[in-house]
């Protein structure tokens, strides 16, 4: 069975998202807490140009090897 986001973590995430607009820098913990929220084992987020098909932005969490090696997982 797989549990909700809470409204409250999910709208605490989408802030931080927001906040990013202004602090890049902030993107690795924001992808962190995506990745913990969702139980996954890895996000990432990348942009890339159409026009040129060249990537200008891209951010991501850490690998969770123990998420990695769960069962269920590819």
């Amino acid at each position: 069975m797989v549990e909700r986001l809470s409204s409250e973590a999910l709208s605490s995430i989408i802030g931080d998202i927001y906040d990013c607009v202004l602090n890049p820098e902030g993107w690795a913990d924001v992808m962190t807490r995506i990745t913990q929220a969702i139980d996954a084992a890895y996000t990432t987020i990348a942009l890339a140009s159409t026009a040129d098909n060249r990537g200008r932005f891209t951010a991501q969490s850490p690998w969770d090897p123990v998420q990695m090696r769960a069962p269920g997982r590819l």
